[in-house]
């Protein structure tokens, strides 16, 4: 980045900088994080930047600003570095570039810098690498270097705040969540943006409501964010969104809030009104609040099933599908709680119908979600243990050269919980080994079975053409087509495929609902799981390249999809085939 002449200091942005404290140019430095350029990987704008910031601490004598363009250069190729394959190598890579530069930032007394260098290791583990007990860890060194910083001083304190607070969410321990919270609404308003301000208000109302049951202080959560007044100096933060749009949303949101609050006490008919503000206010400026618009959906159904008007049941479940359905497309999430939402709903309303076939089908969802959700909970809460011992481990040998004797009754009661613990991992683990043994022999099983109700539909269906007939042969034609020269690994149009069978595309769709109560496009992935079965079976191919010649667009979408359908990872699953 050398090689770029130096921008005139008339022209610098970053002269106007130097010199002052942190709170004072807080807002204009953040400002370049958050450029288009930025986050489209234009190296040329990042050198220039960087080359302009170490202008800036020559011309003025600064040298924080020699430091601040090695963070920017750093924070711009991790973002555009983290995707690579050798992302693991990348990794420690990071740690090492990233702790030169905090170290650097200590000795000089930046302490601004030091603690955005922290904080950003603490990220690094909790969002990119899901390694929570180094997060935590990481949090505990943060916090103590942050504490004594006035939030005047350091502007982002309670963002951080903010995000602690998310983690112990995360984990279920609601009492430090909002000790946390707390701990923001605290801090001097001159140093909060609205946004956050309201966004914390909101979740301690959810908080109050679904841990705590507390509905009186949760609707006050939500009538605080109501009285808010708008804050102008958000549209320095937020340039591409005006400050009514952002103040109308949060509005909506607490109102549809209220609404859910009122369905709570069985106020029906007051809670309506409120639900669907919220759910049609949600998403009308904001793509990212379709789960929040779906589960007000589902609670205006569940409402419309106690008073039977069943075509507006399913007009909203249909809604809560779409949003779902369309945030799992926008963010690969997968929200297990609304969904088993979606699917009791879906049960109640084809058991009010009297189909009860229907009704077994989104019954076997509903527990196969609860099941999943389960697992997850499990896991995090053994997770969770395991980072409580490795952390009262790491206090114990601090206190080491302090207390000897007392730390030898520490390492002794912690010795014994590893031991109970590692006793449970293992009875853990070996419940899990047979259990996933079982589920691919049943997969086994389901195959062959498959295989011969495919071969006697069609030796039946060859005496007569009726309709179940047709429809049967349309199935097994759409089968046979995707399974040909392997097109189900490439892109699928609907209206293509529908042209190819010579059918409409409703039939088409309509067929394959019918025959296997999955969409067009579940039955299309879900042959696709089945081949890539027999690739972990039959080959030595990676996970990487099994998911590729599948036709699956990310490995990331090919290890969720596995593991939604048959409970365990795609190497799990060769694992335990190579053994049996």
């Amino acid at each position: 980045m050398s090689g770029l002449s130096a921008t005139p200091s008339s022209a610098n942005p970053f002269i106007s900088m130097t010199r002052k404290p942190y709170s004072a140019y807080t807002d204009s430095l953040e400002k370049y994080f958050a450029q288009p350029a930025f986050e489209q990987n234009d190296s040329a704008w990042a050198a220039e930047t960087a080359q302009q910031m170490r202008e800036a601490a020559q011309v003025s004598g600064d040298k924080r600003w020699e430091l601040e363009a090695d963070f920017f250069e750093f924070l711009y190729n991790y973002y555009h570095n983290w995707d690579k394959p050798n992302r693991l190598q990348h990794s420690e890579e990071t740690l090492d570039a990233v702790q030169k530069i905090i170290s650097l930032a200590g000795k000089s007394g930046y302490i601004a810098l030091q603690l955005r260098g922290e904080y950003f290791i603490f990220t690094h583990y909790w969002y990119d690498c899901e390694n929570h007990e180094k997060a935590f860890l990481q949090w505990n060194k943060l916090e103590k270097l942050l504490a004594p910083v006035p939030a005047e001083d350091f502007p982002h304190k309670p963002l951080y705040w903010q995000q602690i607070a998310v983690l112990y969410s995360y984990f279920g321990e609601y009492e430090k969540t909002v000790y946390y919270y707390s701990k923001v609404l605290e801090t001097p308003e001159v140093s909060l943006q609205q946004g956050h301000l309201e966004w914390t208000i909101n979740e301690l109302g959810l908080i109050y409501r679904n841990h705590y049951n507390d509905l009186e202080k949760s609707d006050s959560c939500f009538r605080a964010i109501l009285k808010l007044m708008p804050d102008k100096q958000s549209i320095k933060r937020y340039p591409n969104f005006t400050v009514q749009e952002r103040n109308e949303l949060w509005a909506v949101l607490a109102k549809g809030n209220l609404g859910t609050n009122r369905y709570l006490r069985g106020e029906y008919d007051e809670a309506i009104p409120l639900l669907i503000q919220g759910m049609e206010g949600a998403i009308k400026n904001n793509k990212y609040n379709y789960p929040y618009a779906a589960g007000k959906a589902l609670l205006l159904a569940e409402i419309y099933i106690l008073q039977n008007d069943l075509p507006v049941v399913k007009h909203y479940a249909d809604k809560a599908r779409e949003w779902l359905d369309t945030e799992r497309d926008v963010s690969r999430a997968h929200n297990i709680e609304l969904w088993q939402k979606y699917y009791q709903t879906l049960l109640q309303y084809y058991r009010a119908k009297g189909d009860n076939d229907n009704a077994w089908l989104y019954n076997d969802s509903l527990e196969n979600a609860k099941r999943i959700a389960g697992e997850e909970y499990n896991l995090r809460q053994l997770q969770r243990a395991e980072q409580e011992i490795h952390q009262e481990k790491l206090e114990a040998e601090q206190t080491l050269s302090h207390a000897y004797r007392r730390s030898f009754l520490i390492s002794a009661a912690f010795v014994v919980v590893v031991v109970i613990l590692l006793l449970f991992i293992i009875y853990y683990n070996r419940r899990i080994a047979k259990k996933n043994r079982n589920l691919v022999a049943q997969l086994k099983e389901q195959d062959k079975l498959t295989e011969m109700s495919l071969q006697e539909d069609s030796d039946s269906d060859s005496a007569g053409q009726t309709d179940e007939s047709n429809a049967r042969q349309l199935l097994r034609n759409l089968h046979a087509w995707l399974l040909q020269d392997a097109r189900y690994a490439g892109k699928i149009d609907a209206n293509t495929l529908a042209a190819t069978l010579s059918v409409s595309r409703t039939r088409l769709f309509e067929t394959v609902k019918n025959l296997t109560g999955k969409t067009l496009y579940d039955y299309i992935n879900s042959l696709r799981l089945d081949q890539a079965r027999q690739m972990l079976e039959t080959t030595a191919a990676t996970v990487e390249t099994i998911a590729t010649d599948c036709g699956f667009s990310t490995v990331r979408t090919f290890y969720r999809l596995f593991r939604e359908s048959y409970g365990i990872t795609p190497a799990q699953y060769r694992k335990i085939v190579m053994k049996t």
